[in-house]
């Protein structure tokens, strides 16, 4: 009987695993054609610029876009290391060394001011 529920277990376990991971292929899928697609974008916006404006405006014009980038960039370096930062303070066990949970609770209250004061130069 504790056999038979073990081996149904494991496998609602691999189901769930692979439909998981049928979801995840499927939104990379997405990802990419946005991406694709933003990427067509953005050359048709260059190329317009290049058109319709001075050589001055389009050096601002690449620097601002620059400046978007590394924007963007931080903001995803922060979401990710933030994300990580909740996992850890999930996955740790109730009986935690109160040092160990007091310090990742710091992290993660320095990362949220970080978000915050970043949110707030949009």
């Amino acid at each position: 009987m504790q056999k038979n529920y073990l081996v149904y277990r494991q496998m609602e376990l691999v189901l769930s695993i692979k439909k998981k991971l049928d979801d995840l292929q499927s939104l990379q899928k997405f990802l990419d054609d946005e991406i694709r697609d933003n990427e067509v974008l953005g050359k048709q916006v260059l190329d317009l610029t290049k058109q319709f404006s001075t050589p001055r405006e389009q050096d601002k014009y690449n620097l601002f876009v620059q400046d978007v980038d590394r924007i963007i960039n931080l903001l995803l370096s922060l979401s990710g290391r933030l994300a990580r930062v909740e996992n850890t303070i999930q996955m740790l066990p109730v009986d935690a060394d109160k040092q160990e949970m007091v310090s990742v609770v710091r992290v993660r209250g320095k990362l949220l001011s970080v978000r915050a004061r970043s949110r707030l130069a949009d």
